[in-house]
């Protein structure tokens, strides 16, 4: 059976790419964990009321037959708010952002600003699937964890992490950057 960790950040690349996943790996799935890290974007609020909406659909869906998730019962689908938020303010106050932060698309001066005049933030995706995948080894050593990142491929050429090859190599990271990882994949 397969636990699927989505890093839920309410977002349409997001939405598909979990949606995708279930519907791929839908009779092997046994659990769905839908994990928001709020790491203080002006946005969070609108995010949380997403993942929270998402998860209800996922649980009506899941009393319907014919659907992707049919056999999956309210219990087995989770949603979780992991906040990083003073943590993420340090990793953006250790990276030079001034430039960024003070650019003329910036509409504030302050880190919870970052959000206006930062489409990149560096290691982003890195940072978020390495905590994902710490929590999960805690939480759920041995079993077979498949976690879903909402990247864009098409921006990969932009977006480093949003890149296949970003994601291939997370999957190697996973799997050999904790002591019980190796059922863990990144999708």
């Amino acid at each position: 059976k397969v636990r699927v960790i989505s890093l839920f950040s309410g977002g349409l690349d997001i939405t598909c790419s979990t949606l995708s996943v279930l519907d791929y790996y839908k009779s092997s799935i046994d659990t769905v964990d839908l994990w928001y890290f709020d790491w203080g974007t002006r946005a969070a609020s609108s995010e949380i009321m997403a993942g929270k909406l998402f998860r209800e659909k996922l649980v009506e869906l899941g009393t319907k037959k014919d659907t992707i998730i049919q056999s999956l019962k309210d219990d087995d689908i989770n949603y979780e708010i992991i906040p990083i938020h003073t943590m993420f303010d340090n990793i953006l106050k250790a990276c030079d952002t001034t430039v960024r932060l003070n650019s003329k698309d910036a509409e504030g001066a302050g880190s919870h600003e970052a959000e206006a005049a930062l489409s990149y933030v560096p290691f982003r995706n890195q940072f978020l699937l390495t905590l994902a995948a710490a929590k999960a080894e805690q939480l759920y050593p041995g079993d077979h964890c498949l976690f879903v990142l909402g990247a864009n491929l098409s921006e990969g050429m932009v977006y480093l992490d949003n890149s296949e090859t970003f994601v291939n190599l997370m999957n190697k990271v996973v799997k050999v950057g904790g002591q019980k990882c190796y059922n863990f994949s990144v999708r």
